[in-house]
């Protein structure tokens, strides 16, 4: 009796350990040489260059240099440090290069999505330097969903809608009303209210309620510089 032969496709032969291993180290280097990409688009460069203000007196001039390469020499050995990113920024910042010093902002808001210092260092560079006004509505707004203890944040609010944008009553006194909800009878609020009634609405009775607040808030803390600064605020004939 003739033996059946085997049908259908051949089987395929049974490929090795050693290949199966090439292959992991060959899509490991791929995905690292993709990540180390990634990382270099995404994390700024810390080879720019840095160049003094030309007039500014020569010693302030080497200080912010060397303080400028001490910081990018800590970088390379630990770019975990956030402080020293924020150091470079605010030189950065300072000799004018916005653009580097928002990159910088932007990255470490990117990697420290909790630390509110970026947020409003880059608010206060949006405002005063770019006019970017909007923008530094956003970023403070983040500060404030971050912190609602950071009092600043809802000053600056206010005096964007105060000074920088085209806002009614309600819009310029909402960030002290919140921040008054978050922070009950905090003088820093309490004071920029007052002087927004004064001087804005033009409604004295409601300056004054805000400026008694605002003592009583003083004196209770037993901040006796701050009582006598608003007894003369008090004192000082309506405009």
């Amino acid at each position: 009796m003739n033996d059946i032969e085997p049908t259908g496709a051949p089987e395929a032969p049974r490929k090795s350990l050693t290949s199966y291993l090439i292959a992991a180290v060959l899509i490991l280097a791929v995905a690292g040489a993709a990540w180390y990409l990634l990382l270099r688009e995404t994390t700024p460069d810390l080879d720019y260059p840095y160049t003094p203000r030309a007039d500014l007196p020569e010693s302030v001039q080497e200080e912010s240099a060397a303080k400028v390469a001490q910081a990018k020499t800590e970088l390379r050995d630990n770019p975990e440090l956030m402080s020293r990113w924020l150091e470079l920024a605010a030189q950065y910042k300072g000799v004018y290069d916005y653009e580097f010093a928002e990159e910088i902002y932007l990255y470490v808001i990117e990697k420290w999505p909790e630390e509110v210092t970026a947020y409003g260092n880059l608010a206060d560079m949006y405002r005063y330097e770019l006019k970017q006004y909007d923008d530094s509505v956003t970023y403070w707004r983040k500060v404030v969903a971050l912190k609602p203890d950071f009092i600043a944040a809802y000053r600056e609010l206010h005096y964007l809608y105060r000074y920088n944008i085209e806002s009614d009553a309600s819009t310029m006194i909402a960030p002290l009303e919140e921040g008054l909800v978050a922070n009950p009878n905090n003088t820093d609020l309490l004071i920029p209210f007052a002087n927004y009634y004064r001087d804005v609405a033009k409604d004295n009775a409601k300056a004054r309620e805000y400026f008694l607040k605002a003592r009583a808030a003083a004196a209770a803390l037993g901040n006796t510089r701050l009582v006598g600064q608003i007894d003369a605020e008090l004192k000082a004939p309506p405009q």
